[in-house]
């Protein structure tokens, strides 16, 4: 699964998103980053998490009013595949100067026909549609989208030639903690669109999903045995880094299900995952697993030991 950043950029600015009201942005307040400017904003964002894609909402341009697309490339310039949103209706849209952009993408809120994205398929090497819904509703400027079921709008929309498909909901743009209900329908509508029988890493990946939100719902056994499904096919697939991850979640999982016996198989999957995660050289997935198992305050047997580190898993000197 791939995790890729946004940044809304307004007046040169990154702003904070409201439920996708745009007169109420503001310029962000972070944690991660001091700066307001998209370029600091984008380079703090990639020495933090490690990311090389970066979506790019030019509210400017979708109002029509200029756009940012030197702060855009100034952030491609660090690195970043960019997606790049100018709200652009199709074809007659497409300036030169999107050339020089990774990926295009149009919204079914502004797309104006079919036709429209065959033709602005042919003029750019990666145009992405993004299905913007609010609530059940998708929303969309061509009616002949409306009332499609989401595996028919599905095969539509890939037959002009686009090369992704992104699922926004406006209407939960920034929500706040506890729609899991939400998430869990976006998972469905991914399984939905997959068709009746997908990939064994998909199902594998969604099976992740899962566990996550039954773990933050405090469903601990429901996220046990999403998790237990999930490490076992990507076991199957030799993704090793998705492994890695699936055991971290696992571990944290038992944790805090808590019951009898779940300390010591929290203990065993953490230990595994930093095992494995060092193994190969996965330092950003590694620190996270050498941060929960800290947070939980277990302690490795002497012969837990890994390769480089202490009896507590710690990196040596």
């Amino acid at each position: 699964m791939r995790v890729i950043p946004v940044l809304d950029i307004l007046k040169g600015e990154v702003v904070h998103g409201v439920g996708g009201v745009r007169s109420k942005y503001r310029p962000i307040v972070s944690k991660v980053t001091k700066s307001s400017d998209p370029q600091p904003v984008a380079a703090d964002l990639k020495e933090a998490f490690g990311f090389t894609e970066m979506y790019v909402a030019d509210l400017d341009a979708i109002q029509g009013r200029g756009n940012n697309l030197d702060e855009v490339e100034s952030i491609s310039g660090l690195g970043y595949s960019i997606y790049l949103d100018e709200g652009l209706g199709g074809a007659g849209d497409m300036m030169p100067r999107l050339s020089r952009i990774d990926h295009v993408v149009i919204g079914t809120e502004t797309l104006q026909s079919l036709r429209e994205l065959r033709v602005a398929c042919r003029l750019h090497d990666s145009v992405v549609v993004s299905l913007d819904y609010k609530g059940d509703e998708l929303i969309a400027r061509d009616r002949s989208l409306k009332g499609l079921g989401v595996r028919e709008l599905v095969h539509t929309l890939t037959a002009t030639g686009i090369s992704e498909m992104i699922y926004l909901d406006l209407a939960r743009l920034n929500a706040t903690q506890g729609e899991f209900d939400e998430a869990e329908r976006c998972v469905k509508l991914a399984l939905d669109a997959a068709g009746p029988k997908p990939p064994d890493l998909f199902l594998g990946l969604m099976h992740r999903c899962y566990g996550y939100l039954r773990s933050r719902q405090g469903n601990g056994d429901e996220a046990v045995m999403h998790l237990e499904e999930s490490l076992k096919i990507l076991e199957q697939a030799h993704l090793p880094v998705e492994v890695g991850k699936t055991r971290l979640s696992l571990g944290t999982a038992y944790a805090d299900r808590g019951e009898e016996g779940d300390r010591e198989r929290a203990r065993e999957q953490l230990l595994a995952a930093m095992s494995h995660l060092s193994q190969i050289g996965a330092q950003r997935y590694l620190a996270r697993a050498e941060a929960q198992v800290e947070e939980l305050g277990y302690q490795w047997h002497n012969s837990d030991a890994l390769p480089g580190r202490d009896a507590t898993g710690r990196q040596r000197s």
